[in-house]
């Protein structure tokens, strides 16, 4: 599914604020803590996998040796 870039940057930031206007706005039931639940642990994964997957490239990057062409 391709997303838009601005989108696709957002979305931790976006559950995490969706996430807060559940606790606040729903009445305290055993549902809205689920939702809640739900959404944070959803930010915290999407935050923390791109995360990994950008030092993983920026380590890629760092470990080459020049190239011939910078010889």
């Amino acid at each position: 599914m391709w997303l838009p870039h601005w989108l696709y940057e957002s979305l931790p930031f976006l559950y995490a604020i969706t996430a807060a206007l559940c606790l606040f706005a729903l009445e305290s039931s055993f549902g809205s803590a689920m939702s809640t639940t739900a959404l944070a642990a959803a930010a915290l994964m999407t935050w923390n996998m791109r995360r990994k997957a950008r030092s993983a490239v920026l380590r890629r990057t760092h470990r080459r040796g020049p190239t011939r062409q910078d010889r």
